[in-house]
């Protein structure tokens, strides 16, 4: 479990609006992949669109990792260290996608257009201008 103030220090930029959260294993995150994706198909819009673009994306990934973080009763923490990460890509232009902040406070990416796991390069981590929990 982090407290906000331990998102902060990883991620000096984050915006964090739970005291507490919950680091998820790379098998939780991926099975929001799945409801992710069930729920795009369903409301049709997993094919990236003008009008649901990549913050949509990366916001409804954020969104469905919260609700399903929210289904059990109990947890030991407020949230989730699942948050949306803007920065702008190697190749230009502005991207959003998702920050997963795993055990051992291991920080990784997820591109919700796949949903897939990614990598940043130095100078795109760098380029972070938004993180938010």
């Amino acid at each position: 479990m982090l407290a906000s103030r331990n998102i902060r220090s990883i991620i000096p930029r984050a915006y964090c609006s739970d005291s507490t959260y919950n680091t998820p294993s790379v098998e939780w995150v991926e099975s929001v992949f799945k409801s992710y994706k069930t729920l795009a198909v369903w409301m049709r819009i997993f094919r990236w669109r003008e009008h649901h673009d990549c913050d949509d994306k990366a916001t409804m990934f954020r969104c469905v990792a919260c609700a399903k973080w929210a289904q059990p009763k109990e947890r030991p923490a407020q949230g989730v260290a699942v948050g949306e990460v803007h920065y702008m890509p190697d190749a230009g232009g502005a991207h959003a996608i998702n920050i997963i902040i795993l055990p051992n406070e291991v920080v990784k990416y997820v591109e919700p257009q796949g949903p897939k796991w990614v990598e940043l390069s130095k100078s795109e981590i760098d380029s972070i201008f938004f993180v938010r929990f």
